[in-house]
C-alpha cells in the first residue's frame, strides 16, 4: 500500500511537470510563477517579481519588502513558503532554482510587550500600570489632584528632568513615569536696588512663607538702611515675622555718605597732587611719585611733625585730613678733576647723590690730544657724563695722548714710497727717491700738479700728502716696445695729464695686435636695432682728448658692465700690466697715424667716446683724420692701449 501511494505521488509530480509545458520557438519549456503574499499585512503592498514567470531550473533572487508591508503589532522577518512559517524561510536577497509555480508569503513575528508603572507621588487618583506593544504611545492617564500642589506633568526620570511625551514618546522597554508637582501657589518677590551690588534675584515664596533675606549690598557714597515695602520706604519689611500673601516689590533704602576733602602739603615736591574728594570710610589714592632736587621722598604722613604714617591701603577716611610729604636731604659729593696739565683746568663740583656731572670745558695740552675723562689713574672706566651718577666723594683723570701726525708720500705713477709718521714740529726722514720707467724724479711738491716744492726739513704740523714730479727723459721713442711689451706710438716731451688722476705721462703703447672685432655697447641695448624693445644707453661724461681714454673706458663699464670692446681692452694684460683700456678719439688717432708700426691697418676701430645715445666716433683706417661716427651695434675693432 506504501509503495502505490509514493508510485502515484510520483505520477502526480510528472503530471504537474507535463502540464506546466508551452510551447515557446516550437519547443516545449517549463515555466514557472513566483508570487508573493503579504500574509495578513494591514498596510503595504506585496512585492511583485518583474521577472516571473521562470523556465525551470532558473535562478530567483528573493525580493525584501519593496512594497512596505506593515502588519500591526507584528514586525516582518522575511519569507516562507508555508502561510504559517513551517515551511522554507526565505530571507531578502536569497537565491534558488525554480522547479514548480511557488507562493512567498510574508513571515511575521508578535512585538514585545512592556508594562509601563505610573508613580503619583501622592497624587489620586494613582493611574494603574499599561500594558504597551514595542514602539506604541502610552495612553495619557486621567489628571490627578494634591493639596497643595499643582501637576505639572509625568517624566521619565526620578529627578524628573525629561518630561514624557504622550503623542510622540514611544515605548521600546520597561519603564516607570514619574508624576512632578509644585507647590500652590506660588508668589514673586522682586527687589529694587537702587543701583546697589550684588542685586538680588527674584524669589518664588509659597503663600504664607517668609521671604530669604537677600546678600549684604554696596553702593559707593551710601550706607545701606534696609528693606522697604513701599517705593517711599516708610514701612520695613521684617524678614523674621512678615509672610507673602500676594506678588510684592521690596525696596533698597540708601542714605548718603558725607563726602570729605583731603589736602597734600608737598613740601615744594615736584609734581604736587591735586586734592582728592573722599567719601567716608572710603580710602585716599597713593599720589603718583614726586621729587625734590637734593632730596630723596619719605612718604605721606599724618600730622605736621611727620611722626605718623598714612597707611594707603588700610586707613581710612572719616573727616577733612591733611597730609604732609617727608623728605630726606641727600647727601653732597665733591667732584675733583686732575686735569694732568690741561689747560683751563676744570674747578671742582658739588653734586647732591645720584646727580650727574656737568661736562667740564674743553681743554688743550700743548703736543697732546685730549682722549676723555675717566674713573681711574689708569684710565681703564671711561666716564659717561650722561649716564653716570655721583655716590660718593670722586676724582676724574684727564687721558692725554701724544699727538703725531703723518705725511704720504703720492708717487704719481711710480714706485711706492711709505709714509711717514712724526711728533708735531719733527721733521721727516728723507726718503728714497721713487722710480718710474721713462721719467726722472725731479722732487716732491705740495700740490698734484708740482708747483710748490716741499722742503724736506720743514717742521710737520699737520698731517699732509707730498706728491713726486716727473720729467720725461725720453727714454722711449715713437716705434719702441713699452713696459707693457706693446709698441709706442706716442710721445709727449712736456707730457700729459691722465683724468681722473694727478698722474703726468709722457707715452702711450698699444698692443701689437688688436684684442678682436666686437660691438660697441651690449646686446641688450642694441637689439631695437632688431627688431627688440631695447633701447640704447646714454653714456654719458667721455672725452675725446689724448689722456682721457683710461677714463672713458671706466665710465663705459660703470654704465654697462659688459660692453664687448671696453671690456676686451680693460681685461687686456700684456706685459702683466692692468691699467689698458680702449683708446679715446685723438688717442685713436695717433695709433691709425702710425699705423705701419702695426704692420698695416686695414679695419676700422672703436674710440671710447660717445657721440651720442645710439652713436660712437670711430677711425677710418682710408681717412684716419676724418673724426667719423657709427652707430654701437656696429662691429669694430678695439685695440688695448694703456698710458706711463
Amino acid at each position: 500500500m506504501k509503495n502505490l501511494t509514493v508510485l502515484f505521488g510520483i505520477v502526480a509530480a510528472v503530471v504537474v511537470i507535463m502540464s506546466a509545458f508551452v510551447a515557446c520557438d516550437d519547443e516545449s519549456v517549463a515555466i514557472f510563477n513566483v508570487t508573493y503574499d503579504g500574509n495578513g499585512n494591514t498596510g503595504g503592498t506585496a512585492p511583485m517579481d518583474s521577472n516571473s514567470p521562470y523556465k525551470i531550473g532558473t535562478s530567483v533572487t528573493v525580493l525584501g519588502n519593496t512594497g512596505n508591508l506593515i502588519k500591526t503589532e507584528y514586525t516582518f522577518i522575511g519569507w516562507n513558503t508555508v502561510a504559517d512559517g513551517s515551511g522554507t524561510t526565505y530571507e531578502t536577497g536569497a537565491v534558488f532554482a525554480i522547479i514548480a509555480d511557488i507562493t512567498l508569503y510574508a513571515k511575521w513575528i508578535p512585538l514585545p510587550v512592556y508594562t509601563v508603572t505610573f508613580d503619583a507621588d501622592d497624587g489620586t487618583p494613582a493611574p494603574v500600570y499599561q500594558d504597551i506593544i514595542q514602539g506604541g504611545t502610552v495612553i495619557e492617564p486621567p489628571t490627578m489632584t494634591r493639596d497643595g500642589y499643582i501637576f505639572i506633568g509625568w517624566y521619565q526620570n526620578p529627578t524628573k528632568t525629561t518630561m514624557w511625551d504622550f503623542t510622540n514618546s514611544t515605548v521600546i522597554t520597561t519603564i516607570t513615569l514619574y508624576a512632578k508637582w509644585t507647590p500652590l501657589p506660588i508668589y514673586t518677590v522682586s527687589f529694587i536696588a537702587g543701583s546697589g551690588t550684588p542685586a538680588p534675584v527674584n524669589q518664588n515664596i509659597m503663600q504664607g512663607d517668609t521671604v530669604t533675606k537677600p546678600s549684604a549690598m554696596t553702593r559707593n557714597g551710601y550706607t545701606f538702611d534696609g528693606w522697604y515695602q513701599d517705593s517711599d520706604r516708610t514701612i520695613a519689611w521684617d524678614f523674621t515675622a512678615d509672610t507673602v500673601t500676594a506678588n510684592i516689590t521690596l525696596y533698597a533704602k540708601w542714605t548718603p555718605l558725607p563726602v570729605y576733602i583731603v589736602t597734600f602739603d608737598a613740601d615744594n615736591g615736584i609734581s604736587a597732587p591735586a586734592d582728592q574728594n573722599i567719601m567716608q570710610g572710603g580710602k585716599i589714592t597713593n599720589p603718583p611719585f614726586m621729587t625734590r632736587n637734593g632730596y630723596t621722598f619719605d612718604g605721606w604722613y599724618q600730622d605736621f611733625d611727620r611722626t605718623i604714617a598714612w597707611d594707603f591701603a588700610s586707613n581710612t577716611v572719616f573727616v577733612n585730613v591733611t597730609l604732609y610729604a617727608k623728605w630726606i636731604p641727600l647727601p653732597v659729593y665733591t667732584v675733583t678733576f686732575n686735569a694732568d696739565d690741561g689747560t683751563p683746568a676744570p674747578v671742582n663740583q658739588d653734586i647732591i647723590q645720584g646727580g650727574t656731572i656737568t661736562r667740564p670745558s674743553a681743554m688743550t695740552k700743548s703736543g697732546y690730544t685730549f682722549i676723555g675723562w675717566y674713573n681711574e689713574p689708569d684710565f681703564s672706566t671711561a666716564w659717561d657724563f650722561p649716564n653716570n651718577t655721583v655716590t660718593g666723594n670722586i676724582t676724574l683723570y684727564a687721558k692725554w695722548v701724544l699727538t703725531t701726525y703723518t705725511v704720504t708720500f703720492s708717487s704719481n705713477g711710480g714706485s711706492t714710497v711709505q709714509s711717514q709718521t712724526v711728533n708735531p714740529g719733527s721733521t721727516i726722514t728723507r726718503p728714497e727717491n721713487p722710480t718710474r720707467d721713462g721719467y726722472n724724479f725731479s722732487g716732491w711738491y705740495t700740490t698734484a700738479s708740482g708747483t710748490s716744492l716741499f722742503d724736506i726739513n720743514w717742521p710737520i704740523t699737520e698731517n699732509r700728502i707730498v706728491y713726486a714730479k716727473w720729467t720725461c727723459n725720453n727714454t722711449y721713442k715713437v716705434g719702441d716696445i713699452g713696459p707693457g711689451g706693446g709698441i709706442v706710438f706716442y710721445v709727449s716731451s712736456g707730457g700729459f695729464s691722465i683724468a681722473g688722476s694727478t698722474v703726468i705721462a709722457c707715452y702711450l703703447e698699444a698692443a701689437s695686435n688688436a684684442a678682436g672685432t666686437f660691438a660697441w655697447a651690449s646686446p641688450q641695448y642694441i637689439n631695437r636695432i632688431y627688431g627688440g624693445t631695447g633701447d640704447w644707453l646714454d653714456i654719458s661724461g667721455t672725452s675725446q682728448d689724448i689722456g682721457t681714454g683710461r677714463r672713458n673706458t671706466a665710465i663705459i663699464l660703470t654704465t654697462d658692465p659688459a660692453a664687448p670692446a671696453a671690456k676686451a681692452c680693460n681685461e687686456y694684460n700684456g706685459g702683466g700690466k692692468a691699467d689698458w683700456f680702449l683708446p679715446s678719439t685723438n688717442e685713436l688717432l695717433e695709433i691709425y697715424r702710425q699705423r705701419s708700426l702695426f704692420g698695416g691697418i686695414s679695419s676700422s676701430g672703436w674710440s671710447s667716446s660717445q657721440n651720442s645715445r645710439s652713436s660712437v666716433f670711430y677711425r677710418d683706417s682710408n681717412s684716419p683724420a676724418y673724426n667719423s661716427t657709427l652707430m654701437k651695434h656696429n662691429q669694430l675693432l678695439a685695440w688695448p692701449i694703456r698710458a706711463f
